[in-house]
């Protein structure tokens, strides 16, 4: 008899365990908010540019253009906060934002870089943030931007030293307005 009562304890004890197991409430982790979809590809092309992103052998390229005589292209890419940088807060002033992608470039390119122009916000489109630097001798001109909760660098890098950088700043403004109001 006391074996079949320690039985029916033991039973006992592994219906409660189990039905408290459960019972548990587990908590539910906070849903998160959905991103923006990334740029489409229907993004006019400036005249006198080739879109050749097919080409792009970096996954973080979303547009690579490429001026027809060669002498220019302009690479659009999201800039992604890193474990370094952190979140990128949506209220942040663009002028700040654009601090920061200088930074990543200085980074990333080293000491090969000399910074042309510091980070300005000009009269005429105060949604942009533009900064200039030469990497060997070429020049670039970076354009940042935000689209929704994406933040982008539109950069429009010199191909040779005989091309005429300037002549493509027009198409660089144009195609940022382009994905702006896409």
């Amino acid at each position: 008899m006391t074996m079949r009562r320690l039985l029916d304890g033991l039973s006992l004890a592994a219906c409660l365990t189990l039905l408290w197991g459960c019972a548990t409430i587990v908590p539910t982790p906070p849903s998160k908010a959905v991103p923006d979809p990334p740029l489409g590809r229907f993004i006019s092309t400036p005249a006198g540019w080739i879109d050749v992103s097919e080409r792009a052998l970096s996954p973080d390229v979303e547009y690579w253009l490429l001026a027809d005589d060669n002498s220019a292209s302009l690479l659009l890419k999201e800039i992604q906060a890193s474990m370094s940088t952190g979140t990128i807060p949506e209220t942040e002033p663009i002028l700040t934002l654009a601090h920061l992608s200088l930074r990543l470039k200085i980074a990333e390119l080293g000491a090969g870089i000399r910074i042309t122009q510091v980070p300005a916000v000009p009269d005429s489109s105060p949604r942009f943030a533009m900064y200039s630097y030469a990497e060997n001798g070429l020049l670039r001109r970076v354009v940042v931007f935000r689209k929704r909760s994406r933040l982008y660098e539109l950069e429009l890098a010199q191909e040779s030293e005989a091309g005429t950088f300037s002549r493509h700043l027009p198409a660089q403004l144009a195609f940022a307005m382009s994905v702006l109001t896409q």
